[in-house]
Order: C-alpha cells, then structure tokens, then sequence
C-alpha cells in the first residue's frame, strides 16, 4: 500500500467514524424533539439525518471523500443554525455549532477548517446581531451579557485548539510520510540492485554455456532459469507499489514465458488458475518461484515423450486459512524419475522450499503427476 492509498484510507476511516456519531446524534435529537413537541425542529433534523444515510454511504462507496465530507458539514450547520434560531439561542443550542469546528478541522485539515469555522462564527455572529435586534425580549441567553462573552471565548478557544492540535497532527503525518517515502526508495533501490546483480550471474551463466559442452550447457541453462525465477520477483517489486507483497497471478504468467522460451517448449499449453490481485509476501514467492521452475523444467524435460496435446496446470487458492498450490501435468508419470532421484539437485530444491514454507505434500503419480502442497501464510 503505497502513500496516497494510505492518506486516502485514513480520511476515509474518519469520515465513517465521524459519519456514525453524527447520524446516531441526529436521531436520537429528533426524537427528542418529537418527544417534546417541537416538530419544525424534529423535521429538519429528520430530513438532515435521512439525506445523510441516503447520499454518503453512495459516496463513499465511490470513493468520493471529499464532496461526503461536504456533505455532512453543510447538514450539520443546517441542523444547528436552525435550531439556534428556532429555540431563540436559549437551550444550549448557541453551544452546538461549535461541536462543528473540530470536525471541520479532521475532515479538511488547519486551512480549510479554519475558513469553515470562521464562516460559521460570523454567520453565528450576524444571527445573534439580528436576533437581539428583534427579539432581545424572547431570548434568556440574548438577555445576558455574560452568556454572550462566554460562548464567543468558547469558540475562540475551541477554534484554537482545534487549529493547534491539527497543525501538531499534520507535521507529525507528514513527518511519517517523509520517512515512509525514504524506506519506499530505499527498499526499490536494494530490489533494482538485487536484481542487476542476479542479472549478471545470469547472463555469464549464459555465456558459459555457449562454449561448454551439450550435458554442462543444460546444466548451465537450468541454473539460469532458477536464477531468472528469483530476479523476476525483484523486478516485480521493483516495478510494483507494493514493497513487500508480489502480485501471483502476473509473476508465475511471467516466469512461465521466461521458462518456456529458454527451453523452447512455447508450444507446450501451461493454465494458470489464480484469481488476479493475489498477493503474497516474497519469501513465499521465492520458494513457490523455485518449486515452479523446477517441475514445469522437468515436465516439459520428461513428462511429454508421448503425448499429443501436453498440458500444464497452476492452481492457487486459499481455503479455511490454508494456501492450496496444485501443479498437474498429463504426461507419462512414470517417465518423470529425473526429478525424484534422492541424489536429483531439483528435487533437493523442492524438498528446501517446502521446509520453508512449513507445508505438507503430497504426490500423486497415477494417472499423471500431481502435486498439492498446503501451508499457511506464516512461512
């Protein structure tokens, strides 16, 4: 999860949070109000809170962040504006467009919060002036001096917290995100060197082979092909968003072509059955990396001296908290001893790679080979 996604989640959290209390605070303030006979005042904040529930889930689902934050700021201000001027600013109902400040802050940061809430206090402002103008007779806390001076320290001070705590939080957060992009381009430069340094050993693997003899050359190649499996996977990191986690699906597509080019076996039909997005961690990958090169090479090395149509089969899933990796092949089982020679380096290596993983295995050699190995991501 890249900085941005990060960002994005976090105000998204927020706003749901936020969301929540305000919808549960609007209901049970309706129902108050119908209780005790102010029905203007239950409809507004009826007709508020059901505006709320229909329209910002919608948004949020839609990842529209920004216009539910809005949203619920403009209804918010409509239910305690209007119950200021409804209950004559007596009630505590002055006290309520102050709980809209902080929120203001949360959802759009020091500047903008703090435009937000020096409109709400100059229109706040501007209906206390009118309303001692008209009605200074009908109003308890109009009445009082004290009460006034109180509720615009109040604001002040509220509005002063929340700017100074919200300052502290964003340099804090961008201090975190400074120090992630740090670890992000430290991490991608380690992954580029990794991978031109297995690129390298590749290439003189190659070179190598091209003067050595037919037995040693296959020797050569296959070594290269394991090697091309681990520098895949730092090319896909490198390449990715995710510092940790490798895309399956993408990475066991693209090794395949890279096996199945350098033996030339581009004719063989290899399926891959996994869902798109299925991430893993790379020390899981290394090992299933390792374990694929090594059966489809022997597969195609082996398994298919009489077969018309050879396929191939990947499947990957998760299933009750356990990975399922299940290769098949439709070749000759019992042409396939290259692999499972005790002394055979392939075998060696898959045998490795499942003790890494910490996971079962099982074999199956009737009617044809199949392998299914179960683990958990814990490897």
């Amino acid at each position: 999860m890249n900085i941005d996604e990060i960002t994005l989640l976090r105000k998204k959290r927020l706003l749901i949070y936020i969301y929540g209390m305000i919808i549960v605070s609007l209901l049970a303030v309706t129902l108050n109000d119908l209780s005790r006979g102010y029905p203007i005042d239950a409809g507004i904040e009826g007709v508020c809170a059901l505006l709320a529930i229909i329209f910002v889930p919608f948004l949020l689902k839609n990842n529209h962040i920004q216009i539910a934050s809005w949203l619920l700021i403009a209804l918010l201000s409509v239910v305690c504006l209007s119950a200021m001027i409804l209950d004559t600013f007596d009630h505590l109902s002055v006290v309520f467009i102050t709980g809209i400040i902080p929120i203001a802050f949360y959802l759009f940061g020091r500047r903008t919060g703090l435009s937000i809430a020096i409109v709400l206090l100059c229109i706040s402002g501007a209906l206390l002036f009118f309303s001692a103008f008209f009605n200074i007779h009908h109003s308890t806390f109009l009445n009082s001096s004290i009460a006034i001076t109180n509720f615009i320290v109040f604001a002040i001070v509220i509005t002063g917290v929340s700017y100074i705590y919200e300052s502290t939080n964003q340099y804090t957060y961008a201090l975190l995100i400074d120090e992630t992009k740090k670890r992000e381009m430290l991490y991608k430069e380690i992954y580029h060197r990794v991978k031109n340094s297995l690129n390298i050993a590749s290439s003189m693997l190659g070179l190598q082979a091209l003067n050595a003899p037919k037995k040693t050359a296959q020797l050569l190649l296959s070594s290269q092909n394991r090697i091309h499996s681990i520098a895949l996977l730092h090319t896909m990191l490198y390449r990715s968003s995710h510092l940790e986690n490798v895309d399956a699906n993408m990475y066991f597509k693209s090794l395949i072509d890279i096996i199945c080019h350098s033996l030339g076996a581009n004719a063989i039909r290899i399926d891959v059955h996994i869902s798109p997005y299925f991430l893993l961690p790379m020390n899981i990958m290394v090992s299933l990396g390792i374990i694929t090169n090594e059966l489809i090479t022997n597969s195609i090395k082996h398994a298919f001296t009489h077969t018309l149509n050879p396929i191939i089969s990947l499947v990957l899933n998760i299933q009750e908290d356990y990975y399922h990796f299940i290769y098949t092949d439709n070749g000759s089982s019992c042409s396939q001893e290259g692999l499972f020679s005790q002394n055979g380096l392939g075998n060696h290596l898959i045998q490795l790679s499942i003790e890494q993983l910490n996971a079962t295995l099982q074999v199956t050699l009737t009617p044809s080979l199949q392998y299914t190995i179960l683990f958990k991501e814990a490897a």
